[in-house]
């Protein structure tokens, strides 16, 4: 080294030539290189298998649990046999739910019109279920109700009396619902003249059935509002009437 003297510059640089040697020596790592790591060809993490197999199962099990807690939740009935048990009434039929009916105005234009569909046979096997219940002699006149509104009262009758029909039997059809008569409609006729009228004595019997030539399909309108309606029901006449 060429130094002056005469200034502190190369013991300086000396000094830190030194210790930066140091600190090398210090840092070298004791560790040495045995081979060479190769390149994997797949992941080794996640294990796609075992998560998928796990993920399948939690999800069968979640969804066996979303079933059984739908199940406890419906209140409904899906067979016959759930129906009797917990009514004690034995049933005769059960119908399907018609989602679209086409260009058809009603269920019954439907039943008519198709009567090889699900809903068409689900009418027929009530129809003869009916028949079967009470063998001999076979009942002329059937009762459909419920025990509140919107039930399918309205549609089950006119359905039924229109399968009575298509099967070449006479059948009048009877809305003797006063309060919210519906079938008038379904069959796209006047809602009076009809049940009410004859039973006050406002109307004789053959001037409000109607006859639509529906292969034997005959109507007889509610009638008029009466708030006597209950107790014309339950008259002698409408015992007569029938």
């Amino acid at each position: 080294y060429q130094c002056d003297w005469s200034s502190d510059v190369c013991s300086s640089d000396l000094q830190k030539e030194t210790v930066s040697q140091e600190d090398a020596d210090y840092q070298q790592a004791d560790a040495r290189i045995i081979s060479p790591a190769d390149m994997p060809i797949e992941p080794a993490y996640p294990r796609v298998g075992v998560v998928l197999g796990l993920v399948f199962i939690a999800s069968t099990i979640l969804g066996l649990i979303i079933v059984l807690v739908i199940e406890l939740l419906d209140e409904g009935f899906r067979s016959g046999d759930e129906l009797e048990r917990a009514t004690g009434v034995p049933s005769i039929g059960f119908v399907p739910y018609v989602p679209d009916i086409g260009s058809y105005k009603s269920l019954a234009g439907y039943v008519s019109g198709k009567p090889n569909t699900a809903f068409g046979e689900a009418i027929r096997t009530l129809n003869w279920s009916i028949g079967l219940a009470f063998p001999a002699p076979a009942p002329k006149s059937v009762l459909v109700t419920s025990s509140v509104p919107g039930e399918g009262k309205t549609t089950i009758a006119t359905c039924l009396a229109t399968s009575q029909s298509v099967a070449g039997r006479l059948t009048v059809l009877v809305d003797a619902d006063t309060r919210r008569p519906c079938c008038h409609e379904l069959l796209g006729v006047p809602r009076e003249p009809g049940l009410v009228d004859v039973l006050t004595g406002a109307a004789n019997l053959d001037d409000v059935l109607i006859d639509r030539n529906w292969s034997g399909l005959v109507f007889l309108p509610a009638g008029s509002p009466s708030p006597n309606a209950p107790n014309l029901l339950d008259s002698k006449k409408m015992y007569e009437l029938l």
